[in-house]
């Protein structure tokens, strides 16, 4: 509008001031300046008014996505220019290649979403399934919000071998173990009800032959304890011409020279072996240096403790209170030919090869001198610990006593001390004393080093007795101590601990970790009376070291010094006896006790192991994995090892005599010699968890997380639920705009054309007549 007025103004400047032309010239000019004017400041009419939107729909259905992507575009050209114009319903599961956009579209549920993507749903089979043999089955999950319920089952032929309840969603996943009866292919399925829909995700296991055992046990009742559990199982008198196709042994006999070399070098090669007493061979076998327990040489009367199969005597172990006398020292000087033999140096030797330094680092928090049920404390059974190791010790050995409690207040009770000055010891173990302190171990394992430290003797080691949780602020500082302790001082460390159900995992761990570093190993015990006869079995693995035994072995032990003795009863009168003649003493059987944590104890008896009527006495290597003692000494009954790429176990008694009455005659006797036995199968290569589920199905089908995000990848906005308010396309707004200029325009024209026409005469007449402009 201003460009126009300023036209005008321009036009009536030049008119009004400018005289080039006649009045009717100037006139007409007049007229047209105010007709354009006039049409450019046409006041045109403007209308609005409503009409049906222009909309396309398509099903996406997910079949082919060429099509679907085909069907988006045409109706998407159809449709009008806002995106509520177009609609995309999902129908069915979209494919990855529906394509994205933004397309510019309302996307259409007609059920709300699944929490979770059906393929993230897995089983996983934790190993290689095979005949008898458990393997757990992983559950995964992506978490959830509300964790949801399923039911895992197994199905072979027509059959159903497993159904289990279990919680998907949650942290960590769920494990449901499996043992496969039959080899074959085993269909796996897991059902699931989440947000009113059910889901069905199915798969298939593979279960192969369950690998074989060859039984060379004369009763037979090892084979059908074996068989019960569903073990694959061969028997024999002798070694068969195919015995090496076995995946493992059971020798519960004496077999030839030849034969046991032969299963040495399979058992090196990776075959297992599980080996009774009355297959443990004579002194010098080949087959007596695979097992995982030594066996002690016989006594001179071939009646000894240690006298094993195939010696002179039966491999049994006198009962408790009847020991066997130890063999008489010879005490003659040596003879033999010294010509040539060098000078004795005239320096004393600083290192004695065959001496040992222990320190025993006891726990003196005010639990130690809590009053046990039999009468005892904590803290006897510590001090009895003590002159147990003195007793065991010999000439030249050492022995020291530390306390700990609260924080850097470790304290020296016994230092150093010949260990055959038991009156010193004595003195030691009777300082020994429970106070109101806590639990930490620093600084007695630093005064244990700091002892160790200073003696020149072959092996040097610590045992921890303890029945609380060291401070776990002292965690990497006693790690860090216990492994230069080791390395640098050549020194082990052990721990024996009293625990119970309340005893926190993360001490366990912090144990192990511990001892570990420390070159030792962690006994967790829940009996305190134990405690003597693990401390026992740390002196005999030391003097092992050295290739000694214990000295004064058979010896009964003195009662702990402080616990309370029961005050006698006054005597009853005896009643009359029909025969005056005594009878016979009932024979004493031999107490088996764990001292270890493993699956191998299961089921762990409610009360007490059963007991044996004798068993092998013998010692057990550093390699060895004990998990069961027999008698006071703390005999090995029950451990395992590793030789070569073969795994051996020993059971250092006659299962199936008269000496294994009570553990064969137990309800859980076939399922522990069946784990037993399986234990020292051929391990299984490490490969990967593998994934059981290949197939899903949905009823009724629901948009999975995968399908919303194709929708909003290909739309640009969220889905919404069909029906949703607002989701249907609105009528569009049309305008319309009148304008007077198209009329006026013939007359402007014209008007023009009579300007032109007027100015051209006016001139020319003007001219005519001689006469300028006015």
């Amino acid at each position: 509008m201003s460009l126009a007025f300023g036209v005008v103004m321009a036009a009536a400047v030049g008119l009004s001031f400018v005289r080039t032309a006649p009045a009717a010239a100037r006139a007409a000019a007049w007229v047209v300046v105010l007709g354009f004017l006039a049409v450019a400041l046409d006041p045109r009419e403007v209308a609005f008014f409503e009409c049906a939107p222009r909309t396309g729909q398509v099903v996406l259905d997910g079949a082919d996505a060429t099509e679907v992507r085909s069907e988006a575009l045409a109706a998407a050209a159809a449709a009008g220019p806002r995106s509520r114009d177009l609609t995309l319903t999902w129908s069915g599961r979209l494919g990855d290649a529906v394509g994205t956009g933004p397309l510019g579209a309302v996307a259409q549920l007609p059920f709300a979403a699944l929490p979770l993507q059906p393929e993230a749903i897995q089983v996983r089979a934790l190993g290689e399934a095979s005949v008898g043999r458990p393997v757990s089955l992983r559950l995964e999950a992506p978490p959830l919000a509300e964790p949801v319920d399923a039911e895992l089952s197994v199905h072979f032929g027509t059959g159903e071998v497993l159904r289990q309840q279990v919680r998907l969603g949650v942290s960590p996943p769920p494990e449901v173990p499996f043992t496969a009866a039959l080899a074959g292919l085993h269909r796996v399925e897991l059902a699931i009800t989440v947000a009113g829909h059910r889901l069905v995700c199915s798969g298939g296991l593979d279960v192969v032959a369950a690998p074989r055992v060859l039984v060379l046990e004369p009763s037979g009742v090892a084979a059908a304890a074996l068989r019960a559990q569903g073990v694959a199982v061969d028997e024999a008198r002798s070694l068969p011409d195919d015995w090496r196709t076995r995946r493992a042994l059971v020798i519960g006999q004496s077999l030839p020279v030849d034969a046991q070399q032969a299963i040495v070098a399979a058992v090196i090669d990776g075959m297992g072996a599980f080996v009774l007493a009355p297959g443990f061979a004579g002194q010098e076998e080949p087959l007596r240096a695979l097992l995982p327990v030594r066996p002690l040489p016989p006594a001179p009367d071939g009646n000894g403790a240690g006298a094993g199969p195939g010696e002179p005597a039966d491999p049994r172990v006198a009962p408790p209170g009847e020991p066997s006398p130890p063999p008489p020292r010879d005490e003659r000087p040596p003879r033999g030919d010294s010509t040539g033999a060098s000078p004795v140096a005239s320096e004393p030797i600083e290192v004695d090869k065959r001496a040992i330094a222990m320190v025993l680092v006891v726990d003196r928090s005010g639990s130690m001198g809590n009053t046990l049920p039999n009468g005892h404390t904590k803290m006897s059974y510590a001090k009895t610990s003590a002159l147990r190791t003195a007793m065991a010790l010999g000439e030249g050995d050492q022995v020291a006593i530390v306390t700990f409690g609260d924080k850097d207040a470790g304290r020296v009770e016994l230092p150093m001390t010949p260990a055959t000055d038991l009156a010193a010891v004595r003195a030691g173990v009777t300082a020994l004393a429970h106070a109101p302190e806590r639990t930490f171990l620093l600084a007695g394992l630093r005064l244990a080093n700091d002892l160790l430290a200073a003696t020149k003797a072959a092996v040097k080691h610590v045992v921890v007795v303890t029945d609380g949780e060291f401070d776990p602020s002292e965690s990497m500082a006693l790690r860090s101590l216990a492994n230069r302790m080791r390395t640098q001082g050549k020194q082990t460390v052990s721990m024996v601990s009293i625990v119970d159900r309340f005893t926190a995992p993360e001490f366990r761990r912090e144990a192990e970790l511990l001892t570990r570093d420390g070159g030792g190993q962690f006994l967790p015990i829940d009996d305190p009376s134990s405690v003597p006869v693990l401390v026992s079995a740390e002196v005999t693995r030391a003097l092992q070291r050295v290739g000694r035994e214990p000295r004064d072995a058979s010896r009964n032990e003195p009662t702990p010094p402080d616990e309370p003795r029961p005050q006698p009863k006054p005597p009853e009168p005896e009643p009359p006896r029909p025969d005056p003649s005594p009878a016979p003493p009932a024979p004493q059987r031999l107490v088996v006790r764990a001292v270890a944590e493993s699956t191998l104890l299961l089921p762990r008896p409610d009360d007490a192991w059963p007991t044996l009527g004798a068993a092998v006495a013998g010692t057990a290597p550093l390699d060895a994995h004990v998990l069961l003692v027999a008698g006071d000494q703390g005999w090995p009954l029950l451990a395992f090892g590793n030789r070569g790429l073969g795994r051996v176990g020993a059971f250092a008694a006659d299962l199936f005599g008269p000496a294994g009455l009570e553990f064969r005659t137990s309800d859980s006797f076939p399922a522990r010699l069946a784990a037993w036995v399986q234990s020292v199968l051929p391990a299984q290569a490490v490969r990967l968890p593998e994934a059981l589920l290949h197939e899903y199905k949905l009823q009724p089908p629901a948009p999975t997380p995968d399908d919303v995000a194709r929708l909003l990848a290909m739309t640009g906005t969220a889905p919404v639920l069909a029906g949703a308010s607002g989701s249907a396309p609105l009528p569009s707004i049309a305008r319309s705009v009148v304008s007077l200029a198209g009329p006026w325009a013939l007359w402007l024209v014209l008007s023009l054309v009579g300007l032109a026409l007027c100015e051209r005469y006016a001139g020319l007449w003007a001219w005519r007549r001689g006469a300028g402009p006015q």
